[in-house]
């Protein structure tokens, strides 16, 4: 029920609304007005004539009385068409106000996306001169660690192109293993220079044709902490040192310099230690005939799980038997 008289309040006041802007407060009225005087003439003659006492004088008085009630009429209306207009302003206000809001809004939006954009620009060119920066650095360590490989083969002329083959298997074993480029570049580096720290070793013990006694053993066995040494002092070449610190220590902890054992040696030194294995028993030494790829691959087989990593082991079998690596 209340619904209902809610419905029909708001049909009067559309109503109302639309026929004041039609004709107007002051029409309005006067119609209003004449209405009122025909209603009410009418009323008299109908109720005149059922009763039979129609006179001239309720006649007068059936139009006198609207005229009298027609101010009180009057202002009803024009407070009615104020406080609809009222309404209509306080509707206009708040729409202006919504807009204006969404105006700014969408200026702060479109700012802060300006900026947004700029600073991924800015980000995206700092990020392209670092890009640019990393590759120069890491061709000038390309080119350091070339020039530093040079040296040592020079030194031992029995071993050059050791350190070459040795890379190139190397990275073969890492990318059977599936390890990322940026790592197996890092060891295809370290596997370059691997036997840097010879340059400090007699050149009479590196070409010595005879075995080597237990002193000069001794001398042998520091050159990798001499590599380590050497390239830990060029920047950016440090995680390489590691590994070239750690390419003859063996999973039972009989290697060197460290002695280290098990997971205590970097994956990349482990395969750098099989490559280095497989590549010297391979080739001729002053004090030895090669042994030929079969005899290496039985080494590192036989030893695999107590001297060699297992994985490694199997990934260069994999590199030989399966992808028919051959050394250059």
């Amino acid at each position: 029920m209340v619904k209902g008289s809610a419905e029909r309040s708001i049909k009067r006041d559309l109503l109302v609304r639309t026929f004041l802007r039609r004709f107007g407060i002051l029409n309005t009225t006067l119609i209003v007005t004449l209405v009122a005087i025909l209603c009410s003439f009418l009323m008299y003659l109908g109720i005149g004539t059922i009763f039979e006492e129609i006179t001239p004088v309720g006649m007068i008085a059936s139009v006198i009385i609207p005229f009298l009630l027609a101010p009180p009429l009057s202002y009803a209306v024009l407070r009615l068409s104020q406080k609809l207009g009222l309404a209509e302003k306080e509707l206009l206000n708040a729409y202006n106000s919504l807009e204006l809001q969404v105006r700014m809004r969408t200026a702060e939006l479109a700012t802060a996306n300006r900026l947004l954009q700029d600073e991924i620009i800015m980000h995206a060119r700092t990020e392209k001169k670092l890009k640019k920066g990393v590759e120069k650095l890491q061709k000038s360590l390309e080119k350091t660690i070339a020039a530093i490989a040079a040296v040592s083969e020079i030194r031992d002329p029995f071993t050059a192109g050791h350190q070459k083959r040795v890379a190139t298997l190397a990275y073969a074993i890492a990318e059977e293993m599936g390890l990322p480029k940026s790592k197996r570049d890092r060891l295809h580096l370290a596997a370059i220079v691997h036997d840097i720290g010879k340059v400090q070793i007699p050149t009479e013990i590196l070409i010595k044709p005879l075995h080597l006694s237990e002193a000069e053993f001794n001398i042998i066995e520091a050159h990798p902490q001499i590599a380590h040494d050497i390239l830990y002092g060029i920047e950016y070449s440090r995680p390489i040192a590691k590994i070239v610190l750690q390419h003859h220590e063996l999973l039972d902890g009989s290697g060197y310099p460290q002695g280290l054992s098990g997971d205590e040696i970097i994956l990349e030194a482990r395969i750098l230690t099989v490559a280095d294995v497989v590549e010297a028993m391979a080739s001729h030494r002053p004090y030895r005939p090669a042994h030929g790829i079969g005899k290496a691959l039985e080494e590192i087989l036989h030893n695999k799980g107590k001297l060699y990593d297992p994985k490694v082991v199997d990934a260069c079998l994999r590199v030989f038997y399966e992808k028919e690596f051959a050394f250059e």
